[in-house]
């Protein structure tokens, strides 16, 4: 009978471990996406209106860089007892990864707008300095909302959505709470076809660099030239960069794109008089490749 007792939990301390973030004991990824479609299903037969909020905690790299991995710990667990508090109950809330995280639950039928309310507190709640030892680390998180619009909408998409909203609150400056709405679905849209394109021109090599002058003044002669990425899609057409590059850097494009046009200007201008220079752009992103330099 005892060693049942032992057997019985250590099977549901595995289960537990297999379920739950370590630590914060949130769900993980996995158990998220196995229980949400029941839990879902059991609010929607209830009346329920679904909505979901994906939390990016802003700038987690320098908190763990000034505070070492352990007080960044720190800051996850107090970021997740907050959200805890204010979460409506019976949410299912999860660790995705990393510094983001989402919660799930159910709304009452025509008082979807509440879940504006309940993103502005969580933005307000993890907006606050985090006390770690003698220290406070500045905290704040970048939060999107979404509503499930018909019983159609899966979890998946449901999560998709918030996402894009979440972005689009880090793209207006950080530390606030965005819902997804009829715009940024287009705008989503949008983007998934540059991002779908975009790989297969990567893979193509069909992304090309063209060469803006930089002159001497004294004399109007050029001295080098600037690389700048360009791309015309068979099926969008001609993209901008500030349209594409957005996109690779939002998707981890950004340094397979970057790699194939240095290697085509670097050859090109290999054949060039020796008294020009060529300049090219580099991403924010790519500095955080510990091999950059030595790419």
């Amino acid at each position: 009978r005892a060693e049942a007792a032992r057997r019985t939990a250590a099977e549901a301390q595995a289960r537990a471990l297999a379920w739950h973030d370590p630590l914060t004991g949130f769900l993980n990824r996995r158990a998220l996406s196995d229980q949400a479609p029941e839990r879902i299903a059991g609010w929607r037969a209830q009346g329920k209106s679904i909505g979901a909020l994906v939390i990016d905690v802003d700038a987690f790299k320098s908190v763990n860089d000034l505070f070492g991995h352990a007080g960044g710990d720190t800051v996850l667990q107090t970021i997740a007892v907050r959200m805890a508090a204010i979460a409506p109950a019976g949410s299912m809330l999860a660790r995705l990864g990393g510094d983001e995280f989402t919660v799930v639950f159910a709304l009452d039928a025509g008082s979807e707008a509440s879940i504006d309310d309940i993103g502005e507190a969580m933005t307000a709640a993890l907006s606050q300095s985090v006390q770690i030892d003698e220290l406070l680390a500045p905290t704040s998180s970048s939060i999107g909302g979404s509503i499930a619009v018909d019983a159609e909408t899966s979890l998946e998409a449901l999560l998709r959505h918030a996402d894009s909203a979440m972005y689009q609150a880090k793209r207006l400056g950080r530390c606030r709470y965005c819902r997804f709405d009829s715009v940024m679905e287009s705008d989503l849209a949008e983007r998934d076809t540059i991002e779908r394109e975009l790989r297969m021109a990567i893979s193509a090599g069909s992304l090309f660099p063209v060469y803006e002058p930089l002159i001497d003044l004294s004399t109007g002669e050029p001295i080098g030239y600037e690389m700048l990425a360009r791309w015309t899609s068979e099926a969008l057409g001609e993209v901008a960069p500030t349209q594409f590059i957005a996109v690779a850097e939002e998707k981890g494009l950004i340094s397979s794109l970057s790699d194939l046009l240095f290697r085509r200007a670097f050859n090109e201008a290999a054949m060039w008089p020796a008294h020009l220079s060529l300049s090219v752009n580099v991403s924010p992103l790519q500095l955080r490749d510990p091999w950059f330099s030595q790419k």
